[in-house]
């Protein structure tokens, strides 16, 4: 069963079946009273037992939250060995975020002295008092002894709620994990060590993208020892996948499958097509490549000047297409006095779970005072909630077109008004803003104000290689960001327009990325660009100047380091 509706959404107050006071004051307490679409047809069904799919729009967290809550308040005492709820969610941090919803909700929740001040009789009606809810936060990466803690936590204090990434639920779960080196075997008969004959709702968050990430067996490996009557919750940012579709078929009941549609002034468009309201969107046309890094500074500074009406922005995120990329410009970007002011942030899959974890909470918490700036891959693109986000800048589109929405959606949220810019080169490129046309986004354009010559792109270029050629390790990772950038462009989705023919390798090289000899790889090979053909060592047969400060020319000839 598909529900498509363009239903005008309610109040909390005003849902139907109604949810618990206390609940609806803790919305409130969040500042929310009005409900998103997602959000008025997504909860009611939920509660009437429905298995759900839904394609994720603004509020999706409290799609499935609020239900939860209600589900457990409406169940007897429970052991407390007993989980009523799974949340299964792709990443760390949007776990970790999910669990902080849950948290807040449990904070407001009363106890029984609360029940005591309003009538001192409702203290011997204490079966009558809902218990108190409990949450766990089970995420992989936090030590080597952490299952153990968090195996003696739950037989200790018990959990009505578990929200969790794949790898570690089933660990937990099952006493390994499939994703371990080796795929280890449970030494045990294979059956869960814990209780799960009271599950009652399971929600799968991000859907696609725990198949992305190659979740699908542990999902499924899972998902085989939960009861079948239960309540499933699968969102998703699309539903045309067929890992989605067998996952739907194997693991919901004839589900209602949720599209949102909302009324725009010339015709209907589901809400993922349209970008937040608040939200202006812009595409900046770069004439070379070697002005890519120099429009990037400009732009920044540029919008965070104070305006006469104060509208200066203070938050950035900017997007890039590769670890490696993030890696090194975040490395170039702190050492620039152009950016001096600004607080400057990387993130990344590839980072420790521990400094993802500080940087994610100090972005967060960034001071307005202070201009701050993320530079990550799209691992903040999805359904992270980053609180007063002024512009994002897409300094790389998206490989998948999809994924240019979520990364705008990170601005202009709750009603703010926000700034979305994607960097296109001159040519071919400039096609991909005809490409979301079609997905109902209208680009305007923007341009940082103009260089008028190239001195002043050259000047910030040359700085840049001269930071690079005094530090090896930063050459290094100048290689690995220049060959995983060759790679993400040769296979763009949207292939008709990103080809890599089109680019100039050699100047993206050489002034992109700041190198100082170019790595021996297939693209290159018989390269033949505008400044010539190359040296068997890969440098510039006119190249003179890069001989300073690094004494032995030998150290420049690296192997062709792994792409990050």
């Amino acid at each position: 069963m598909t529900l498509k509706t363009n239903t005008k959404a309610g109040t909390f107050a005003s849902l139907d079946p109604p949810i618990t006071p206390w609940i609806v004051d803790a919305v409130a307490a969040m500042g929310f009273s009005q409900m998103t679409p997602v959000q008025a047809n997504t909860i009611p069904l939920f509660m009437q037992n429905k298995d759900v799919v839904a394609v994720t729009g603004s509020g999706k967290t409290l799609s499935f939250v609020i239900p939860i809550l209600e589900k457990i308040l409406s169940l007897e005492r429970q052991e407390k060995s007993e989980i009523r709820a799974i949340v299964v969610s792709p990443t760390r941090e949007l776990a970790s975020q999910i669990f902080e919803v849950f948290s807040s909700f449990i904070r407001c929740q009363p106890t029984n002295s609360d029940q005591a001040e309003e009538d001192p009789k409702s203290v011997l009606q204490d079966a009558s008092i809902p218990p108190a809810v409990k949450a766990m936060l089970l995420i992989g990466g936090t030590g080597p002894r952490s299952i153990k803690k968090d195996l003696i936590d739950f037989r200790e204090g018990g959990a009505d709620v578990l929200v969790a990434t794949p790898g570690r639920l089933e660990e937990f779960l099952l006493g390994y994990s499939s994703l371990s080196k080796g795929k280890q075997k449970s030494t045990s008969s294979g059956k869960p060590h814990i209780n799960l004959k009271a599950l009652e709702i399971l929600v799968l968050d991000e859907a696609d993208r725990l198949l992305d990430l190659g979740f699908a067996p542990v999902l499924t490996n899972v998902m085989s020892h939960f009861p079948k009557q239960r309540r499933t919750g699968l969102f998703s940012a699309t539903l045309l996948n067929d890992g989605l579709t067998e996952l739907i078929r194997v693991g919901l009941r004839n589900p209602v499958k949720i599209v949102v549609k909302v009324q725009t002034d010339k015709q209907l468009v589901t809400e993922d097509d349209r970008g937040p309201s608040g939200l202006i969107n812009y595409f900046l046309e770069v004439p070379k490549v070697a002005w890519k890094m120099p429009q990037l500074i400009r732009l920044l500074n540029q919008m965070v000047i104070p305006k006469p009406k104060g509208d200066g922005a203070h938050k950035f995120i900017v997007y890039f297409s590769t670890c490696a990329c993030v890696d090194y410009y975040y490395k170039i970007l702190s050492q620039l006095p152009e950016l001096q002011t600004f607080a400057v942030y990387s993130l990344h899959a590839k980072q420790s779970p521990t400094r993802r974890s500080i940087t994610f909470n100090s972005f967060k918490t960034s001071s307005p005072s202070t201009p701050t700036l993320l530079l990550c891959t799209d691992l903040v693109a999805r359904g992270l909630d980053l609180p007063d986000v002024d512009a994002v800048i897409q300094y790389d589109p998206p490989k998948d077109v999809r994924d240019f929405f979520h990364r705008i959606g990170r601005t202009a949220r709750v009603g703010r008004g926000g700034k979305a810019v994607v960097f296109l080169q001159s040519g071919r490129e400039l096609d991909y803003t005809g490409k979301n046309k079609k997905s109902k986004m209208n680009l305007g354009t923007v341009r940082p104000n103009s260089l008028e010559t190239d001195e002043e792109a050259d000047d910030l270029n040359n700085r840049i290689k001269a930071i690079v050629k005094t530090d090896r390790d930063l050459h290094d990772r100048a290689i690995n960001a220049f060959v995983s950038y060759i790679r993400f462009y040769s296979k763009h989705e949207a292939s008709y327009i990103f080809q890599l023919k089109h680019l100039d390798l050699l100047q993206l090289g050489f002034e992109g990325f700041g190198l100082i000899r170019l790595p021996k790889m297939p693209e290159l090979k018989n390269y033949q660009g505008k400044d010539g053909p190359l040296t068997p060592e890969g440098f510039l047969r006119n190249m003179t100047d890069f001989d300073v400060s690094l004494n032995d020319a030998s150290r420049l000839i690296l192997p062709l380091l792994k792409a990050i």
